[in-house]
C-alpha cells in the first residue's frame, strides 16, 4: 500500500511541475496568441492530435471545413481528416518573452506552415484559440491557488506559534 501512495505522490508532484512551467512560460505553450481575433473562424471543433500518419510518426490535425447553412446563414464547421495540416514540435511562432527576459519565438507545438491556425481545444465566439488561453489561464489560477496556501501556512504557523507559547497546555483547577 505504501508503494502506491509514493507513486501516486510522485505523479501529482509531476503534473504539479508541469502546471507551474506552464505558469512560468505560458506562450511556450501555446499554439497562437491567446487574443489573436478571427470572428469567421468562430466555433471550430476540437481538432484532434493525431501523431502517425501512415505507419510513420508525422503529427497532424484535420483541417476545419465551414460550410453556411442557408437557413439559419451561421457558419458550421466539421473537421475534414482527409486534408491534414502538419505540426510540428518546437516550432517558430508569435514572438514572446520567455520569462518575461528573453526575446523568444519556439512554440512546443504548432503548425508547421505559419499561415495556417490549428485550434486543439476549438475556437470561441470571437474565433481566439482555446488552448492557447487556457495556457495563459493557467498562470492567473496558479498564481492565486500558490498565494493562498502561502498566506494560510504562514499564518498558521504564527498563530499557531502564538496559541502555544501563551496558551500552553490546559490545566484542572484542583480547588474544590
Amino acid at each position: 500500500m505504501a508503494v502506491q501512495e509514493a507513486q501516486a505522490a510522485l505523479f501529482s508532484a509531476g503534473v504539479l511541475v508541469v502546471l507551474y512551467a506552464i505558469v512560468l512560460c505560458p506562450d511556450f505553450f501555446s499554439t497562437q496568441d491567446p487574443e489573436r481575433t478571427d470572428a469567421r473562424q468562430a466555433f471550430i471543433p476540437i481538432q484532434p492530435l493525431h501523431f502517425f500518419d501512415g505507419g510513420s510518426f508525422a503529427p497532424w490535425v484535420p483541417a476545419a471545413v465551414g460550410k453556411r447553412n442557408p437557413v439559419t446563414l451561421r457558419m458550421e464547421w466539421t473537421t475534414d481528416p482527409s486534408r491534414k495540416i502538419r505540426v510540428g514540435f518546437f516550432v517558430t511562432g508569435k514572438p514572446y518573452r520567455f520569462l518575461g527576459l528573453i526575446p523568444m519565438s519556439t512554440h512546443l507545438i504548432g503548425p508547421v506552415d505559419a499561415s495556417e491556425r490549428i485550434f486543439l481545444l476549438g475556437s470561441d465566439r470571437l474565433g481566439r484559440d482555446q488552448w492557447s488561453r487556457i495556457m495563459h489561464g493557467t498562470q492567473t489560477s496558479m498564481t492565486i491557488a500558490w498565494s493562498a496556501v502561502t498566506l494560510s501556512v504562514v499564518l498558521g504557523v504564527v498563530l499557531g506559534g502564538i496559541s502555544g507559547y501563551y496558551g500552553g497546555w490546559p490545566t484542572r483547577s484542583s480547588s474544590g
